[in-house]
């Protein structure tokens, strides 16, 4: 295969079995590939069929530095949005205390070019009725990219947007939305 004709999927070696069954969904002969570092694990996929269909989700080359807005119907941005989350944000949980007195400390985010951001951000509010304060903030901007991060920091909005990606119903990252549920019984 063509140099072109290659994507690879690269995750944090804790994601092992997410990207397994990948894998075996998309029945790759080649199942994923552990580097000696034992960091992160990849698939690579050479089917020029299945990379003409990623594209239609807005996966493709330099996806980071350009943004193509993905040409999926509604019912399916859920799962969209869950896996953005999954491989570009954080669901991040912590108690914290002072005195007698304790409460959760939440956020959830995702990072991306600043044009998808505003996308997700958009899809959110029109699409989704996301009632929640969303924040962006600007990482990092040069002449070929700009990348920002959409955040969500209160208990009702994680809790709304969990709901919205269907985080308990789905394949999902466990070791992320399993917070989820902390946060609920909160």
């Amino acid at each position: 295969p063509s140099a072109s004709n290659l994507m690879q999927l690269l995750v944090a070696i804790i994601d092992k079995e997410h990207l397994s069954s990948f894998a075996d969904d998309l029945h790759l002969a080649s199942g994923i590939w552990i580097p000696k570092t034992r960091i992160n694990c990849s698939v690579r996929l050479h089917d020029s069929s299945v990379l003409e269909d990623l594209i239609k989700f807005g996966v493709h080359k330099e996806k980071t530095g350009k943004f193509i807005a993905p040409t999926i119907e509604d019912k399916f941005l859920p799962a969209f949005i869950r896996g953005w989350i999954d491989g570009d944000g954080n669901i991040y949980t912590k108690t914290r205390v002072r005195g007698k007195n304790s409460w959760l400390q939440v956020s959830a985010s995702v990072v991306g070019n600043t044009d998808a951001m505003l996308w997700l951000q958009d899809k959110l509010i029109n699409t989704f009725n996301f009632k929640n304060k969303i924040g962006m903030y600007h990482r990092y901007k040069n002449e070929k990219l700009s990348l920002s991060v959409l955040s969500v920091h209160s208990l009702e909005g994680i809790i709304q947007l969990a709901d919205i990606v269907k985080y308990k119903d789905t394949p999902r990252l466990d070791r992320k939305w399993n917070k989820i549920d902390t946060i609920k019984e909160y």
